[in-house]
């Protein structure tokens, strides 16, 4: 009845009203009904039945209807299957005693009736004024976000549970809807699709309505959510399996994972034994994730995913490009995990960063200007030059963890004794810098598990090793490190992050490091009266960023040709970002990790390795080594509960 009704009422000019069109529905359902294996439960059986149907149907239809056809019947084997699966689990209740017989057939009638009146009433008016879009793609979507919206309104007043505890947002400037925030059963079109592709899917689907504060003077369009995956069915990942995360997962799925050039996507986080995993998702205000068309405004259902499919290394020869590359015969988008090392230091101290390369884009270094490469560019780090450098201690080390999807392809960049933003032409392409930024070789093991990335012109060596393991509390943190120097301990609440801190100096300059609180990955303080962000640059920055100090992480210092190391329990679960208060022969300098904020406009803090800053002690930059003073802090393990666990 949903079907047929959905499709009169969806399709009123165009599906016929006849007996003989009804019974070749009917028909085509049964037939596909009578097709399923046995085996399967029965729910599953009537709503394969009902999304075959379709399929079956759509020859008796005019071309152009197939496809609205189709999403209908998504709709309807969706509504019948967590109908079907809620009356089961009332029946059950039956059996067991939990309710009387009286009370369950109570309850079965009253979801029937308002099942029955709920998909009539809203699909009354779902033909309204489609007749008016010419555009097939458009009209399509649009009778997506229909069919979305009715199914959507029974799920979440019948079948969803609020999640709000599974949910922190990180990000200023928006906030949840109350009540928005809702876990309901996958449904039944998105699980049989992506089984049939060997993918399984969470049981449950996390929605959500993300709003931006009305007082933005400037709506920040990006904002993330940090997602505990325990309450969706992840435990603890599957050992072999990839895994994978999918949003408008309530009718069609999409991939999710994390991409580098929309800065969108999921991000898989392992906080520490007994705690559940997290996902990191980026969003961005209109962008691929957000299928809400109103400014202001992000929603988009979503789920995990696991799957048999490993990754390997791939490169060609005279190709600077590295693919992540899998066997498989039907590749899906996947998470790669991996980790990069430096193996050997270069001549000159270079910062390193990669881009990923858009479907069917070539690497073409005279289309890339620096502006575009600024925009894209993820950030390895800098790398330490091969003599003349402090000594590190044992807890220090110059490694990232990162995350990767299937298809990827990358393109290494070394930047010598340069960094991005000393390139003030943004208008330049990168073929006009060849002198100064040029590319890693790339080649690959034989088995594709580890690459390796070669600079002909300094000697710099740098080995990527896939894993299975997704980024630990140590990759947690540093997860902002990619475009900025700072701790990212968002999310994390009421817990204390404890670790070590590491400080080795080669300088004749004394340095005195301190971390303070910011807003964001781009350095923004809060007044300290107003309350209002101060960018960097700005004035009465350096004022407010004083008065957001840590204590316990302020005036760090070490003596000159030494290391010193200390443990340190961090409780402010915020960004933080480090200032240095140089003392010169006759004068004194404040220097930070953001380059607006610094006198000579130049960059003094870069990133070697997860939460590993070198700092270049000299005005103007000096040799721009950042080995003066080597700052570490490697987080050891959480003391408390995480909001999300």
């Amino acid at each position: 009845d949903v079907l047929v009704y959905s499709l009169q009422q969806l399709l009123s000019d165009q599906y016929p009203e006849d007996l003989e069109t009804e019974l070749g529905l009917i028909t085509a359902f049964s037939q596909e009904l009578l097709k399923q294996p046995t085996t399967t439960t029965i729910n599953d059986r009537l709503a394969a039945a009902a999304l075959g149907a379709i399929s079956r149907h759509s020859p008796d239809l005019a071309v152009e209807l197939g496809p609205l056809a189709l999403l209908a019947g998504e709709m309807a084997a969706n509504a019948n299957w967590d109908l079907a699966q809620s009356l089961d689990a009332t029946f059950a209740s039956a059996r067991e005693g939990a309710i009387t017989l009286a009370e369950a057939r109570t309850s079965i009638n009253n979801l029937k009736s308002d099942a029955f009146n709920h998909y009539r009433k809203q699909t009354d008016s779902l033909s309204s004024e489609l007749h008016l879009i010419d555009d097939p793609a458009q009209l399509l979507r649009e009778v997506q976000e229909r069919l979305q919206q009715v199914y959507g309104g029974f799920v979440a007043d019948h079948f969803a549970t609020n999640a709000q505890e599974m949910l922190e947002k990180l990000d200023q400037g928006w906030f949840l809807q109350p009540g928005s925030a809702l876990i309901s059963p996958t449904s039944f079109s998105t699980r049989n699709l992506l089984q049939a592709q060997g993918v399984t899917t969470g049981a449950q689907q996390l929605g959500f309505s993300l709003t931006a504060a009305p007082a933005q003077s400037t709506l920040n369009r990006q904002v993330r959510l940090l997602a505990n995956l325990q309450r969706l069915g992840l435990t603890q990942r599957t050992p072999g399996q990839a895994f994978t995360y999918f949003v408008d997962t309530d009718l069609t799925p999409n991939a999710f994972l994390y991409d580098a050039n929309s800065r969108t996507g999921a991000r898989l986080f392992n906080l520490g034994e007994g705690l559940p995993l997290v996902a990191e998702l980026n969003y961005v205000d209109g962008a691929r994730g957000d299928r809400n068309d109103q400014a202001g405004v992000i929603e988009d259902p979503g789920t995990y995913g696991e799957l048999v499919q490993a990754h390997q290394f791939g490169a060609a020869a005279n190709s600077p490009i590295l693919t992540i590359g899998t066997n498989a015969a039907a590749p899906l988008a996947a998470a790669a995990f991996a980790t990069s090392s430096v193996m050997q230091s270069g001549s000159t101290s270079n910062q390193v960063g990669y881009l990923v390369l858009g479907e069917t884009e070539s690497w073409n270094p005279n289309l890339i200007t620096v502006g575009s490469l600024r925009e894209r560019i993820q950030l390895l780090g800098g790398t330490l030059e091969n003599s003349d450098t402090p000594s590190l201690g044992s807890n220090v080390s110059l490694s990232r963890e990162l995350q990767f999807t299937t298809g990827d392809r990358l393109v290494f960049l070394e930047l010598s004794d340069l960094t991005i933003g000393d390139i003030a032409d943004r208008s330049t392409p990168l073929d006009q810098l060849a002198n100064r930024i040029g590319t890693l070789e790339v080649s690959t093991s034989s088995d594709g598990a580890v690459a390796t990335l070669q600079s002909q012109r300094s000697g710099l060596s740098i080995q990527l090793a896939l894993q299975e393991e997704e980024a630990s509390l140590a990759g947690f943190v540093a997860r902002q490190q990619h475009q900025s120097a700072v701790l990212d301990l968002t999310g994390l609440g009421s817990a204390e992050v404890a670790g070590v801190l590491d400080l080795a100096r080669e300088a004749s300059y004394t340095s005195q490091v301190s971390f303070y609180r910011v807003l964001n990955a781009s350095g923004a303080v809060a007044d300290p009266v107003t309350g209002q962000p101060i960018m960097p640059g700005q004035p009465g920055y350096e004022a407010a960023a004083r008065a957001s100090l840590v204590s316990n992480l302020s005036t760090l210092s070490a003596s000159n040709n030494s290391t010193t190391s200390r443990s340190v329990t961090v409780s402010d679960t915020v960004m933080l970002a480090p200032l240095a208060d140089v003392e010169a022969v006759t004068t004194r300098h404040t220097f930070f990790a953001f380059n607006e904020a610094n006198a000579d406009g130049v960059q003094h803090f870069q990133v070697l390795g997860d939460n590993v800053w070198g700092f270049e002690d000299l005005l103007g930059g000096g040799d721009r080594d950042f080995d003066d003073l080597i700052i570490s802090f490697k987080p050891t393990a959480l003391i408390g509960t995480p909001p999300l666990a």
